[in-house]
């Protein structure tokens, strides 16, 4: 038969277990997803994911310049920046 004392901290620890776990689920949805590469290709290469027209976006925003030829993404870099390209916005 457990004692008294033994079963009420066991259920301190898992009350306090569980609200560590919920505090840091917590905490990492609220991460902030700022994980954007600084260029969006090399090299003189603009990356994009399905469709070369993506880059005349990139290059009409600035983001790779306009002498930089479309090459799909590597899947290197899609592994270096996947919170960026995965995330939902």
């Amino acid at each position: 038969m457990v004692q008294p004392e033994r079963k009420e901290n066991t259920l301190k620890r898992i009350f306090v277990l569980l609200a560590l776990l919920l505090l840091s689920i917590a905490l990492t949805a609220c991460d902030d997803i700022s994980d954007a590469p600084d260029a969006y290709g090399e090299n003189g290469h603009c990356y994009y994911v399905n469709d070369p027209s993506e880059v005349i976006s990139l290059q009409q925003a600035g983001l790779c310049p306009r002498s930089w030829t479309p090459v799909i993404m590597p899947v290197y870099w899609h592994s270096m920046y996947y919170r960026y390209y995965d995330s939902p916005a």
